[in-house]
């Protein structure tokens, strides 16, 4: 699937019109939007980059939020640079730091593998209402969509209940904007 047919179908999901000529804009400024308010709430490095993307590819400003996580994150890059008191791999990991990259600890999980999962997760929550209504069984649901992802049962279980709201909207959405019903 290419990057404009992912797109379209995310829009669609949403319950956004793909066949008008702002769908690209109306689509990414609801991304951004959703990511804001994320990160608000947990203050994920990887949200800024990620609305950089959205909205340059969406043809929309970029926000506010985004602007000033950048310029805050420069200042302290500045600031690293004009004390030069880290060289070679302590700078490197200083640059991370300052990004704020790096697992939580030993045995922790990077923020860019906990977007990657959340993210994940609810496609695994939508693959399981669609797989629910396909075979009629959401444990049998739950089987299939844990070997589509190579994961345990479980981890599509934790999913599904988590994002199961979200991914019947998603579903619904779709449905209603498919030209064949």
């Amino acid at each position: 699937m290419t990057f404009e047919e992912a797109w379209k179908f995310e829009a669609a999901q949403h319950g956004i019109d793909i066949t008008a000529s702002d769908w690209r804009a109306t689509f990414a400024t609801l991304v951004v939007d959703r990511m804001g308010a994320s990160f608000e709430d947990e203050s994920n490095p990887i949200l800024p980059w990620q609305a950089l993307r959205v909205a340059i590819d969406g043809a929309i400003d970029i926000p506010e939020w985004v602007l000033m996580y950048f310029h805050g994150r420069a200042k302290h890059l500045n600031d690293l640079l004009a004390r030069g008191d880290r060289r070679g791999r302590r700078e490197a990991e200083a640059v991370g730091k300052i990004l704020g990259f790096g697992a939580m600890g030993k045995g922790g999980t990077s923020v860019a593998r906990q977007t990657l999962n959340g993210d994940r997760n609810v496609i695994m929550a939508v693959h399981v209402v669609a797989e629910t209504a396909i075979c009629g069984s959401r444990t049998t649901a739950f089987g299939t969509v844990a070997e589509r992802f190579a994961v345990s049962e479980d981890t599509v279980e934790r999913a599904f209940h988590t994002h199961r709201q979200k991914a019947e909207s998603r579903i619904n959405n779709l449905l209603k904007s498919s030209p064949h019903q």
